[in-house]
């Protein structure tokens, strides 16, 4: 399966269908002219597969300036303990931030898979009363969104390109109806986080949406939201 692009300089580096069956999608995206993000990490299960995209593009590990973890679950940040030892700076809200520096396994779901979180620290710890944080990285802007419910830690990236008055929100599972006790989900707050995002995709005219395992564009967008809002949360 070939690397996809979603727009110019965003691209889709890993999934299950690119690093390994069980990695929630990742997302590489150039900022500036040498200055990239990754917006989650997989497992590491196919940590040779992920890294070897991203050669592919032709882009030096050193050229990664931020990892952004979406949520502590394995499938989107096991493999953060890896990217720990470049240069890149390690994003993280609270609580999750604290569940992937322990790597508990409940928490984060390797239990369930019958494998170990390698705990990795985290750079920037992002408070729980914080419900925005932004990075900008030349003429373009990252604002960091606090989306709990899922987990009580969830956040999505919004990435703006100035230049092509573009904004693209990454959502990792903030929308994912499936909650669990054991990640201290809130259907209250999971509720919330639809509307919100609901908002954000209104005042933003956000043209581009993307979970933890595909992308939407233009109408999509909304259509998906819309399916989103009349689901009921299925807990686990």
């Amino acid at each position: 399966m070939p690397i996809t692009t979603i727009y110019k300089n965003v691209y889709r580096v890993g999934g299950r269908d690119l690093s390994f069956i069980y990695d929630s999608n990742v997302y590489l995206l150039r900022l500036n002219k040498n200055d990239y993000i990754l917006v989650d990490v997989g497992t590491g299960q196919g940590l040779m597969n992920l890294i070897s995209n991203i050669f592919e593009l032709g882009v030096s590990l050193h050229s990664i300036r931020y990892i952004i973890l979406t949520h502590a679950h394995y499938h989107a940040s096991g493999s953060a303990w890896w990217f720990s030892k470049t240069q890149a700076l390690t994003v993280a809200h609270e609580p999750d931030a604290s569940f992937i520096r322990i790597g508990d396994p409940r928490y984060t779901g390797a239990e369930n898979l019958k494998t170990k979180f390698i705990p990795a620290p985290i750079s920037i710890n992002i408070r729980e009363n914080v419900d925005e944080y932004e990075i900008n990285i030349g003429e373009n802007s990252i604002v960091i969104l606090h989306t709990p419910g899922h987990t009580r830690g969830s956040i999505s990236v919004l990435v703006t390109y100035k230049q092509d008055d573009l904004s693209i929100l990454f959502v990792g599972d903030s929308l994912t109806a499936i909650l669990s006790k054991r990640w201290l989900s809130n259907e209250v707050e999971f509720k919330e986080t639809v509307a919100k995002i609901q908002r954000l995709v209104k005042e933003e005219n956000i043209e581009i949406l993307c979970t933890s395992i595909e992308c939407f564009k233009g109408n999509r967008v909304r259509e998906y939201l819309k399916q989103v809002s009349a689901e009921n949360p299925v807990w686990v």
